[in-house]
């Protein structure tokens, strides 16, 4: 995956499972491709998993394609929905808040917004009571407010492989 200066999202490489966002059946794409289906989106920051890709817009939202199989998509995949999506489709259930910043782990993601919130989803992220104590042992489908984070400004988040670390600019920010 790369960005262009002009905020156009290319892809090359395998995509069985919907990954490089090209839509219809392309498995394999040996130069890279820009991802018509994003438009004019004036795409900010990209960001790819295991099987799936994200990107955010200059408007703060965010969009995924690939394997959702896990929830790292971020949108409910049911009996009646597709568990892939092959063209970049958006995520609304993060309502109006604006992404800043997209990381993606293997199979789960971890989204930085403008309000300092965190948001998480995928392999990992369990459905949680208002405490932050784990009430249901699956994954996420959806976006799920770190709470156990909130109110505190964060600036930097990073995912390699199945971790998510969060950053915040000063000592003093202690959620627990």
């Amino acid at each position: 995956m790369a960005l262009d200066k002009d905020g156009v999202v290319h892809v090359a490489g395998w995509g069985q499972h919907g990954q490089l966002g090209l839509g219809g059946t392309v498995v394999t794409c040996f130069e890279f491709e820009p991802v018509r289906a994003l438009g004019a989106a004036n795409i900010q920051a990209i960001g790819a998993g295991s099987l799936f890709s994200a990107a955010v817009d200059s408007e703060g939202r965010v969009y995924t394609w690939g394997n959702g199989e896990q929830g790292q998509l971020g949108m409910s995949i049911g009996m009646d929905r597709p568990k892939e999506h092959n063209t970049p489709t958006r995520v609304k259930k993060l309502g109006k808040e604006f992404a800043v910043e997209i990381c993606c782990g293997e199979t789960s993601m971890t989204v930085l917004c403008k309000s300092g919130k965190v948001f998480g989803w995928g392999r990992g992220f369990y459905e949680t009571d208002k405490n932050g104590a784990k009430k249901k042992e699956s994954h996420r489908d959806s976006p799920q407010l770190i709470t156990r984070l909130d109110p505190c400004q964060y600036w930097i988040i990073k995912c390699p492989k199945e971790l998510s670390f969060i950053v915040s600019p000063t000592r003093e920010c202690n959620p627990a």
